[in-house]
């Protein structure tokens, strides 16, 4: 095949990855049903980070109920987030972020390479959109076809790069039931009755059958907490899902374990202000390279301060929040 822009004729395989979130959401409910492509060559699969929350799990039970016979296969990688952070001895951050890649990415290329390895045609079907381009990515730049997928030689096309916000809302209620999202809410295994009824209030009154986790107020869904989440986000998880908190704070020992430091903060050491740091970490000598001593933030101290408004010097007391209307894309939504 040359570069002109080719048929989906010309293709075995439809491949789309779904993460729980919004964007890849519609773009499978497009594929499956307003795409008119052949259901037997539709390929879905989701990358188990082990980092999701239980809604994402749930919701994509019911996305892969609502989009059958089109299946939606588990992609899990040689190590979890977890895992992985302990054989790197620190969590990922904005310089190092590879969780992306080896969470999602890799596994990803994996996969659709062991299928050209069989001699199956792939056309990698992407759900980022031009709307949420910004200085931190480049989707804005994005194309709708584009041959050679990071260097292996497949076509990829983005059938939603141009769509709206409102479109990705209007696909989930033509052929997502709102009352099937309420009823996962209520079936969730350890959120608090009273948390249920208010977080279902909070999804029947804006009546978008999306992810839970949008209306608990994350902005991304593709693993939670995400090492990027904001201010109101870290507030959200305190609230509806406390154990998470407990979670976290253990795996910040465990990890930390295994690097010099003792110790490994989930977020990044600016997260907060130096005021909000509790944790400190000795001066220490590595390969002749002296580190200074210095305060962290433990996820409790996070937790502490997303809980003050703006500047962090006042407690807000106004916690509910609107339901997000997410600037994230790519393999996390």
């Amino acid at each position: 095949m040359d570069d002109a822009t080719p048929q989906f004729e010309d293709f075995d395989v439809y491949h789309a990855g779904v993460s729980g979130g919004k964007d890849s959401a519609a773009l499978a409910l497009w594929l499956r049903f307003e795409s008119g492509l052949p259901l037997e060559k539709m390929d879905i699969t989701f990358c188990d980070t082990g980092n999701e929350d239980p809604f994402t799990y749930a919701f994509l039970d019911l996305l892969r109920e609502i989009i059958a016979p089109v299946r939606i296969d588990v992609i899990h990688p040689d190590k979890d987030f977890w895992e992985l952070a302990y054989s790197r001895h620190s969590f990922p951050n904005r310089r190092a972020r590879f969780c992306t890649q080896e969470l999602k990415i890799i596994p990803t290329r994996s996969y659709v390479l062991a299928l050209q390895q069989a001699g199956v045609n792939v056309l990698m079907m992407n759900g980022v959109r031009q709307a949420e381009g910004h200085s931190g990515n480049d989707r804005g730049e994005a194309l709708e076809w584009e041959h050679d997928w990071d260097g292996f030689g497949a076509w990829i096309h983005r059938p939603i790069l141009y769509k709206t916000i409102a479109w990705i809302w209007d696909i989930h209620k033509k052929y997502i039931p709102l009352e099937r999202v309420i009823a996962l809410i209520y079936a969730d295994p350890t959120m608090d009755d009273d948390k249920k009824l208010h977080l279902a209030t909070k999804v029947s009154e804006a009546g978008i059958p999306r992810n839970p986790l949008y209306d608990m107020g994350a902005l991304r869904v593709g693993c939670f907490p995400c090492i990027n989440s904001v201010k109101f986000e870290v507030r959200a998880m305190a609230k509806y899902r406390p154990e998470r908190i407990d979670f976290i704070e253990k795996q910040e020992v465990t990890v930390g374990s295994a690097n010099p430091f003792g110790y490994c903060n989930f977020f990044h050491l600016r997260s907060v202000p130096q005021q909000f740091r509790n944790k400190h970490i000795s001066g220490i000598t590595i390969r002749q390279k002296n580190y200074r001593e210095y305060d962290v933030p433990t996820i409790r101290d996070v937790v502490n301060w997303s809980r003050t408004k703006r500047g962090g010097k006042q407690y807000d007391m106004d916690f509910d929040l609107p339901a997000s209307t997410c600037d994230i894309g790519g393999m996390c939504e």
